[in-house]
């Protein structure tokens, strides 16, 4: 197929293993295929070719044209309603965590199908049910459904598969001091500090960290502490 597009779909389902689906489809009589799976362990199962047509959005322009990549679920959620929009949640922080586990890994996965084909993240990247409201996917609500509750959008995954593109690139230190940190999270240990004007190469993000080059550790990058050049 000719690639025009990425579509993000969730599975809709409590199974956070990707080889569940895998074994179930990998039989010669089965016709409809996504190319990849997503796990929140940073892993990802490629499925078919990505030039291949699949099926995974229900309608023939999707399938024609557009990549189509599965997010797998916690197991820590039950389903109430067949719409999936009414969810039971048995582990708060288990199920945050394998939320952004697949957000933050179909960033990646996303910034280099984006390279590879040359889309642009900003227009070229629908969810299914964005996909649904244009008219060339089958009405689901993935992955917005599961997202909804931490505040997630397609708006900022959009944004955030841009910037994950664009790397490495420059920021220059707007605040008095900022820390360096071992990895991205602000609870975690403080291994030096950036100072104000002060500019740094950035090759990875993540949730609005940056890696310095210099493999020292991680800084804020928002535009509270950084300006990007």
């Amino acid at each position: 197929m000719t690639v025009k597009g990425l579509m993000l779909h969730s599975v809709a389902t409590p199974q956070p293993e990707a080889e569940v689906f895998i074994n179930a489809w990998n039989k010669p009589n089965i016709t409809k295929c996504v190319h990849a799976f997503i796990q929140a362990d940073g892993k990802v199962y490629q499925t078919l070719p990505w030039n291949i047509k699949g099926w995974h959005g229900g309608k023939s322009y999707s399938n024609n044209y557009y990549i189509g990549v599965e997010m797998c679920e916690p197991a820590t959620i039950k389903y109430l309603n067949t719409a999936c929009t009414k969810i039971k949640d048995n582990n708060l922080v288990g199920t945050k965590n394998y939320v952004m586990g697949t957000y933050n890994t179909a960033v990646e996965l996303f910034a280099y199908l984006c390279k590879q084909f040359n889309l642009d993240p900003m227009t070229d990247i629908l969810s299914h049910k964005e996909g649904y409201k244009k008219g060339i996917a089958s009405n689901h609500g993935d992955p917005e459904h599961l997202w909804v509750k931490y505040g997630l959008t397609m708006n900022d995954f959009r944004r955030a598969t841009k910037q994950a593109l664009e790397s490495p690139f420059l920021v220059r230190i707007i605040t008095n001091s900022l820390n360096i940190r071992t990895s991205p999270e602000i609870a975690n240990n403080v291994v030096g500090k950036v100072y104000k004007n002060d500019v740094y190469t950035i090759i990875e993000t993540k949730d609005g960290w940056g890696k310095l080059k210099s493999g020292v550790g991680w800084i804020k990058i928002t535009e509270k502490y950084c300006k990007r050049l």
